[in-house]
């Protein structure tokens, strides 16, 4: 193994496989640590639910648990740091960049660590398709009643109302710049972010994710939203 390329990030589909992949970095005596995002590791994510990242980004200053860990940190994997900053009250999700390792294991989406040397992408046929995720009516609709309990504006709610009326009757394709133009599409971002700084962003992150989606399918009780998958421009990689 060329110690120049180390540490290696090694990208998965699941975690689950972090523990394979350890015990194969040990047979050449390196270490490996396995990685997780925010809704797998933050204090918060079962409280802001899809919406951690967003207020980890523009709230962090506020949130109690952004406080450094500990200097030195030994873990094989997430769930150790989970529970040692429940105890001691710091955020597990920027310990793991303290965790020094030969090998991370991690998602393709996460952040790609700076101390990266190469990269490893397993099931590599997995990146050639797009991310999707599965918005039930109901959450819309939830949503929609979170948002005007913000403020939203009675234009802001006929719009996104308008969606799900459409959405109840015609399966097929939705493009929601059809309901939401640049004014109602930044009143939407001014009132998401009003939600995530009161901590109540869990529901209306799906009107976010809706409006943000690259493409967007009506099936049954279900819109299904599309994002492109991550391009993977790191070198070196193996695919």
């Amino acid at each position: 193994v060329r110690v120049n390329l180390l540490p290696a990030v090694w990208m998965v589909r699941s975690l689950t496989l972090g523990k394979r992949v350890g015990e194969d970095a040990a047979l050449w005596r390196l270490t490996a640590f396995t990685a997780a995002g925010r809704e797998k590791t933050c204090p918060l994510a079962e409280e802001l639910g899809g919406s951690v990242h967003d207020y980890c980004r523009y709230f962090r200053y506020k949130c109690r648990y952004a406080r450094p860990p500990p200097l030195t940190l030994q873990a094989v994997s997430y769930e150790e740091l989970v529970e040692l900053g429940a105890r001691e009250g710091f955020c597990p999700y920027y310990a793991q960049d303290m965790v020094r390792a030969d090998v991370i294991v991690q998602s393709y989406y996460r952040r790609v660590p700076r101390i990266a040397r190469s990269f490893v992408i397993d099931e590599a046929h997995n990146v050639l398709m797009p991310r999707e995720r599965c918005i039930r009516l109901s959450q819309l609709v939830e949503a929609i009643d979170e948002a005007r309990r913000l403020g939203a504006s009675e234009k802001l709610v006929r719009a996104l109302s308008a969606i799900v009326r459409y959405a109840l009757i015609r399966d097929g394709p939705l493009d929601p710049k059809l309901y939401l133009d640049s004014v109602l599409e930044e009143e939407l971002r001014e009132v998401y972010l009003e939600a995530l700084n009161r901590g109540r962003a869990r529901y209306m992150r799906v009107l976010v994710d809706l409006n943000s989606a690259a493409a967007a399918y009506i099936e049954g009780e279900k819109i299904h939203v599309f994002r492109p998958q991550r391009q993977f421009s790191f070198r070196p990689a193996l695919f």
